[in-house]
């Protein structure tokens, strides 16, 4: 009996570890499933998207396996207009933004391109970045070459043809296959459609906006939602600004007051003004309503005047909105604001209140109102407009879709200028992310997150085509990290402004690209603020031009410490520049603690800042420079180590590449 019950019991053992040994095998092939998924992702966009013919684009993973055709984007880039004389210099006319050529796809391991010019013959070509060491096979029109990704600096290539640096560009913009994409079919995700309206505000139990493939329209205009606790019959209003901000010249309110009787009721349009001429609006009348819930919706001004060389068209700043009965002069909204894209809405139903609500970028943006929100933009969808929002934490922007801000207000730019409205604006941010989008043609800077708290912004790609159409912003940042991006644009591209304190800050594994501007520019303004703690590492910059007045402005890189503050502890290491467009107009670096000549900030201080293989190719004319002001405003212990103008090494002895001016102290050229 007892060696009957042992033999059972071994028995039983066995079929127990068999059963784990199978569970085992089985999950990890689910898990191999799961996490090695496709290596080569291929999207199409929405029919009708503009493409362009100067190129086809193929790929595939295999030899021998059949070609993948790859859709061309009709991508547009532009430059900024120098100064003269120096267009008659470079022969550089301005015109109008053209079209060059974006190829977009995920890949892991190593691909084969086929690229084939359709304007003619090919008489030279240069394939960048140079660092990429990518062997190319050339037939005639047809380009064959092989590229291996690199998930920590994904592979962002860029074709030129017969000196074309504009229109006849191709842009081949490559990320790692992605991994964490959520599901439409996700309990907390809202998938939206082709042409679906979009809520401004989630429903209950959703996290996530999903743009599916296809093309979508973002609401326009900053909001306040009032509840009236009743249903109330109303026919009038009054909208006020209070005094107007000089600096931001707002001009009369444009607006649409919109109503429903019930939650669940579809908003109406109660009464709507695009040109909107009075500053303050008192007993304004529309035709009469029933309303319970009741929302105002500001889309920018009517402002034709310029203050300051600046003209805000989509600032809206308001202090009061009223709502009165048929029959009666009592405020019936007064307390009632219950939800709002502003910070601090329910001050504009506040009896008595004088304290302006509102912002610079309200008229044409898409407000984020609530923490923990994602827009997820899926790989085929092209999401028209703007996108802002202010103090929240955890809202993040990513997919491999596009955020097409052509469509917003762009010109004339010389009369608005900065007052435009930026493509991704998100301010006083904890723990806010942008990752993997494209963002096309914003006319003002294209990702601004100043202010935040761990910023980061991975693998996207930056196209902009105009004056002030800055890269990225993160100015009085504690905790950035750009990363893995390509930026190509008209102006700067990263930019760290003395808006306030700001360090813990990280560019890394990017490729820029600047049509009138800088590659990086640190410091600017008059903010208490210093900037420290400032990482630049990994960069191919394939092109800058430097357009204003180039001894205050010049540099591909640029620390410039204004305003009484202190830029320190900042470390450029293996920046790579190739030959630039027009050297005559193309300085590598300036570092200086000087005020601006127009006299807007006066002088700040420099001090520890480490260039560590620094390579230069190509002709760079204008002179770099290290300069102070005065005794207290000076620039002091400036290291360069490895830094290659062509084949020399700047050195002790040599180094006429970089001038040390007046009041700069302990600066050393180390080999």
């Amino acid at each position: 009996m007892k060696s009957q019950f042992l033999l059972r019991t071994k028995k039983q053992i066995q079929l127990i570890l068999a059963l784990l040994f199978a569970l085992s095998f089985a999950l990890l092939w689910a898990f191999r499933i799961a996490t090695t998924g496709p290596s080569l992702r291929t999207w199409s966009p929405p029919a009708d998207t503009p493409s362009n013919g100067a190129w086809t684009v193929e790929v595939r993973q295999k030899a021998k396996s059949a070609w993948i055709p790859l859709f061309v984007h009709a991508v547009k880039v532009g430059h900024q207009e120098p100064s003269e004389p120096l267009a008659k210099t470079v022969g550089l006319a301005y015109r109008d933004a053209v079209n060059a050529s974006l190829v977009k796809l995920d890949f892991d391991g190593e691909a084969e391109f086929r690229a084939t010019f359709q304007r003619g013959d090919v008489k030279e070509f240069v394939l960048s970045p140079a660092s990429y060491h990518i062997p190319v096979q050339r037939d005639g029109r047809t380009f064959l070459f092989t590229v291996s990704q690199d998930i920590r600096a994904p592979r962002k290539i860029v074709l030129r043809v017969n000196g074309n640096w504009e229109e006849d560009c191709l842009h081949l913009i490559t990320n790692p296959v992605e991994k964490d994409a959520p599901s439409e079919n996700d309990a907390g995700v809202l998938a939206i459609e082709p042409g679906e309206e979009i809520p401004r505000v989630l429903p209950a139990g959703k996290r996530t906006y999903y743009f599916k493939p296809g093309l979508h329209r973002l609401p326009q205009g900053a909001w306040v939602e009032l509840d009236l606790g009743a249903m109330q019959h109303l026919d009038r209003f009054d909208l006020e600004s209070g005094p107007v901000r000089k600096f931001l010249v707002p001009g009369g309110q444009n607006y649409r007051i919109e109503y429903r009787e019930r939650k669940e009721d579809t908003w109406r349009t109660a009464c709507e003004n695009r040109n909107n001429a009075r500053l303050d609006l008192r007993g304004e009348r529309f035709p009469a309503i029933s309303a319970r819930y009741v929302r105002l919706i500001l889309l920018g001004n009517t402002t034709t005047n310029r203050s300051t060389g600046f003209n805000y068209l989509d600032a809206n700043y308001l202090t009061a909105f009223r709502l009165y009965a048929e029959g009666s002069d009592k405020d019936v909204a007064e307390g009632h604001a219950v939800d709002g894209a502003m910070a601090g809405f329910q001050a504009v139903t506040r009896k008595g209140n004088t304290s302006l609500c509102g912002n610079e970028w309200s008229g044409e943006s898409f407000f984020v109102t609530r923490p923990g929100t994602t827009l997820y933009l899926a790989p085929g969808a092209v999401v028209q407009g703007a996108i802002a929002g202010e103090g929240l934490a955890d809202v993040s922007i990513r997919g491999r879709g596009i955020l097409d801000a052509g469509v917003l207000v762009h010109n004339p730019s010389s009369l608005y200028r900065e007052g435009r409205t930026s493509a991704i604006h998100l301010e006083h941010m904890d723990n806010v992310r942008v990752e993997g989008i494209s963002v096309l043609d914003s006319p003002k800077w294209n990702i601004v997150l100043n202010k935040s708290r761990n910023a980061v912004v991975r693998q996207v790609d930056i196209f902009g085509s105009t004056v002030n159409a800055d890269g990225i912003h993160m100015s009085a940042v504690t905790h950035g990290l750009v990363e893995g991006c390509f930026l190509r644009s008209c102006d700067d591209l990263f930019c760290m402004y003395h808006y306030g304190p700001g360090k813990d800050v990280t560019v890394r594994n990017c490729v820029c690209w600047t049509d009138g501007g800088r590659a990086v520019l640190l410091g600017l303004g008059a903010t208490p603020g210093d900037i420290e703690g400032v990482n630049i590492e990994n960069l191919d910059i394939l092109n800058i031009q430097n357009v204003w007045n180039m001894e205050e402005h010049g540099g591909a890189l640029q620390i410039w410490a204004t305003g009484n503050n202190t830029i320190h502890n900042v470390r450029f290491r293996d920046i790579r520049l190739e030959p630039c467009r027009f050297p005559s107009i193309a300085s590598v670096l300036q570092v200086k603690a000087a005020g601006m000549k127009s006299g807007s900030f006066g002088p700040g201080h420099v001090e520890d800042i480490r260039f560590d293989n620094l390579s230069v190719s190509g002709s760079w004319n204008f002179q770099s420079y290290i300069q102070g002001t005065s005794t207290g405003f000076e620039v002091s212990n400036i290291v360069f180590q490895n830094a290659r103008w062509e084949s020399s090494v700047l050195t002790g002895d040599a180094h006429g590449q970089v001038e040390v001016r007046s009041f700069v102290h302990d600066v050393k050229f180390l080999k």
